[in-house]
């Protein structure tokens, strides 16, 4: 196949089910981690936003590449494994809005967690570490913690809550 838009690069069959399936995987969990991010939250005037994602699709009686999570054989395929960590009890994760890197820290226990972990910026071309930060932090039981990364004193960061 070709992949258009412009590109000459002509893949294989196995390369295009291979990238589909990747490709399925990293939507997948991008829509799940961000809809988690707004666990058990209200706006202002009073209305619930999410509670997160429930993913349903195990299945497909296809034999071709579907959004399923089984292929036809019943063998798991690349999204299965790429979105089963975002149904944890407590899930960290970081996205950049196009100004600064926010962290979300969702807890869907009882009781407060206590969190801190890094996160670090590369550079994709030389996998050099371009910058590196520290996050720390309690969630409210059955609550997500959103905020972002400022340089404090000693290198550290600061967590500011966005809600």
């Amino acid at each position: 196949g070709n992949l258009g838009n412009g590109y000459n690069t002509t893949l294989s069959g196995d390369t295009l089910v291979y990238l589909s399936q990747l490709n399925q995987g990293l939507c997948v969990s991008s829509l799940v981690s961000h809809f988690s991010r707004f666990y058990n939250r209200q706006l202002e005037d009073g209305r619930g936003v999410n509670s997160g994602v429930m993913f349903w699709q195990l299945n497909d009686v296809w034999a071709a590449p579907t959004w399923s999570v089984l292929d036809v054989n019943l063998r798991p395929k690349m999204l299965y494994y790429s979105i089963g960590h975002l149904y944890h009890p407590v899930v960290g994760n970081a996205y950049w809005n196009l100004t600064h890197v926010v962290f979300s820290v969702v807890n869907r226990l009882d009781t407060a967690v206590a969190f801190d972990f890094d996160l670090f910026l590369y550079d994709a071309r030389s996998t050099k570490s371009l910058k590196e930060w520290g996050v720390k932090g309690i969630t409210k039981p059955a609550s997500s913690t959103e905020g972002y990364s400022i340089p404090g004193r000693n290198g550290h960061s600061a967590l500011i809550p966005l809600l």
